[in-house]
């Protein structure tokens, strides 16, 4: 079976197909990071690419700061404090993530369900 994979390894998949304008590229990179994914993490990395969480198109997640920075708190262990000047550094809550999850110890946050 393979091994769990990062979602940093997920991160980076995304942000080089995003980075390329070239089809064949993009295909290339998903295939090569979707390829040895264990079968437990493939629905939650597809879906993600796929870019449609939810199989209703109307339905809406309804995640506000609210939801998003109480994740990201619990997987972090940052405080209120610590998530908000995070975000008013970047602007963008992807970003803050990454700042405040980067010291999560082995980086280990994973795709699976």
């Amino acid at each position: 079976m393979p091994a769990t994979r990062l979602f940093a390894d997920l991160a980076r998949t995304a942000a080089a197909v995003g980075a390329t304008r070239r089809k064949n590229a993009k295909r290339d990179l998903l295939a090569a990071y979707l390829r040895d994914l264990p079968a437990d993490e493939l629905l939650a990395a597809t879906t993600f690419f796929a870019g449609r969480p939810l199989v209703d198109p109307t339905a809406k997640l309804g995640l506000g700061w609210v939801q998003q920075s109480a994740a990201l708190a619990a997987a972090s262990g940052a405080d209120a404090d610590t998530l908000g000047a995070a975000y008013l550094r970047h602007s963008d809550i992807g970003d803050a993530a990454a700042e405040v999850l980067a010291h999560v110890a082995g980086d280990g946050l994973t795709v699976r369900l």
